[in-house]
């Protein structure tokens, strides 16, 4: 089945979503979520994306998953934390859609 890469609302073909924590106002460390929006031409569904999570340190993590099970829903939900003196990045490239 043929599939084609989709960009997000901003135009990018990869998103990033970063979470860093340091100094007194951090002490117990950070947590975030952020929400993209991929652009799905009509006649498509989505398919798949590549992610990548960075942790700068030891007490850090994070994920990106599909916001909903809705196959017409181009949203990424991406979640990162960290402790006081980490930091932790998530990226997403390679959203693909697919002729339905």
């Amino acid at each position: 089945m043929p599939q084609i890469q989709i960009n997000s609302v901003n135009g990018n073909s990869e998103e990033s979503h970063s979470v860093k924590a340091g100094g007194i106002g951090d002490m117990f460390g950070k947590k975030s979520d952020k929400v993209v929006e991929f652009l799905i031409p009509a006649g498509y569904r989505r398919s798949h994306f590549s992610h990548e999570v960075n942790e700068g340190g030891i007490h850090a993590g994070g994920w990106a998953r599909w916001k909903s099970d809705n196959p017409h829903d181009g949203r990424i939900r991406f979640h990162a934390w960290c402790d006081a003196r980490s930091r932790c990045t998530v990226r997403v490239w390679g959203v693909m859609a697919v002729r339905e």
